[in-house]
């Protein structure tokens, strides 16, 4: 009785299976690769089932329990979604546009007694995206003060956080000059900790993406007079540098003997910022004898306070440019132009004496005496001939003839030493 109900059942199956038109069950070929994308791209799962004929194919979302695609037909609405046969043995999966929520387990399942199935996984990566909301913005804080800088991101696989200066000057507190951590703290800042500080979001897909914060600190002025030359000649020039710092911004003005000075006449001021820094050079041209030992002062003012730096100059007279050349013919006549200065004979007095000491003096051998300087000085500087042997000079046709007689004077005195 066994034998035969044996029997009627595998004559059974095998009317079920030439129904099917099958001779063995399907089977998978391979498993279903997983595959990873990104955001914004196409992504394709395949299985491969041999001896398929007559057996239903179908797609399904595990997390949703959705059947996507049964053959060669989409069940789902969503239109991103497609199914392919390229070859009788491969079922494809087409998704367009991957979303992140597209990412997930799906299964290729053919309608087997029992079930036989495949799982795949589809890994949509994302670049980073910073966190306007809860990410730090610019701040002004003043010194001595805590502050937290923090920067948030997001993106799959989770981004790392580094943060570095701009300036490429180590975070306090930090042995490298990267600090990783989504966070900074930073307690009791100083005017060191100024700068644009770099938030940097990367999790290997490209492109990573940063932020950047500046945090300006609030203090007080410093001023300091650069090195340079604090030495000259009358005549010459001279530039004097001065580097002020603050923040605010300081406004800076140079001082002279306790007086300001603006810019103009033999004064000029020019004044830039460089690397935080306010640079004012004041150029000094041309140098004069009042410049000698005078005191120069930089200074720099905000509303925290202010600063100042001096400097002393050391001015010296120019040699070999006098302002009066004088020339000397045969010990007798020194002269410079006939109309501002002679002298006559022999004791020539030296001329940066006071012109005081010969007044009064006897003019040479004509006038009863030798060496005798026949000059005055009238208030604006400019030297005349003084009013005794050239007092009738006043032209220079009056002063040409007396020269004449003068010289005339000599020759004779000269061809006739005894008289």
């Amino acid at each position: 009785m066994r034998s035969i109900l044996a029997a009627s059942f595998l004559i059974f199956l095998q009317i079920i299976r030439g129904e099917r038109g099958l001779t063995r069950d399907p089977e998978f070929i391979s498993g279903i690769r997983n595959v990873s994308v990104a955001v914004g791209r196409d992504a394709s799962l395949s299985c491969h089932i041999s001896n398929n004929q007559g057996y239903k194919v179908a797609w399904i979302r595990i997390d949703t329990q959705t059947i996507l695609t049964l053959n060669n037909h989409v069940i789902t609405k969503n239109h991103r979604i497609d199914v392919s046969q390229p070859e009788d043995t491969e079922w494809k999966l087409d998704i367009k546009d991957v979303r992140p929520r597209d990412a997930g387990f799906y299964m290729c399942q053919v309608n087997t007694e029992p079930m036989k199935s495949k799982l795949g996984y589809l890994e949509v990566v994302e670049p980073p995206s910073i966190q306007d909301g809860l990410t730090s913005r610019d701040q002004i804080v003043s010194e001595g003060d805590n502050i937290v800088l923090a920067c948030k991101a997001t993106g799959h696989p989770t981004p790392q956080i580094r943060w570095r200066r701009e300036d490429g000057k180590h975070i306090r507190g930090n042995i490298d000059k990267e600090y990783i951590g989504p966070i900074i703290s930073l307690v009791s800042v100083s005017k060191e900790d100024m700068g644009a500080y770099l938030c940097i979001a990367q999790n290997g897909v490209p492109p990573a993406v940063s932020r950047r914060t500046i945090l300006q600190v609030k203090y007080p002025p410093t001023v300091l007079l650069t090195p340079g030359p604090a030495a000259g000649v009358t005549g010459g020039a001279l530039v004097l540098t001065c580097a002020a710092s603050g923040f605010p911004e300081p406004v800076t003005s140079w001082v002279h003997n306790n007086r300001a000075i603006p810019s103009g006449g033999r004064f000029e001021i020019v004044t830039e910022v460089q690397d935080g820094q306010v640079i004012t050079r004041l150029v000094i041209d041309p140098l004069t004898s009042h410049d000698a030992f005078s005191r120069y002062t930089c200074i720099g003012k905000n509303n925290l306070g202010s600063a100042e730096d001096s400097i002393t100059l050391n001015i010296t007279e120019a040699r070999g440019n006098d302002d009066v050349k004088k020339v000397r013919v045969e010990n007798e006549i020194i002269y410079k132009n006939p109309r501002l200065e002679i002298w006559e004979i022999n004791d020539l007095p030296n001329p940066s004496y006071p012109n005081q000491e010969n007044k009064g003096k006897a003019g040479g051998r004509g006038a009863g005496g030798k060496g005798e300087l026949f000059t005055r000085r009238r208030n604006n500087g400019v030297t005349e001939p003084n009013q005794d042997l050239f007092s009738r000079a006043s032209t220079d046709f009056e002063f040409k003839a007396t020269f004449l007689i003068v010289v005339l004077k000599m020759l004779f005195n000269f061809l006739n030493p005894e008289i």
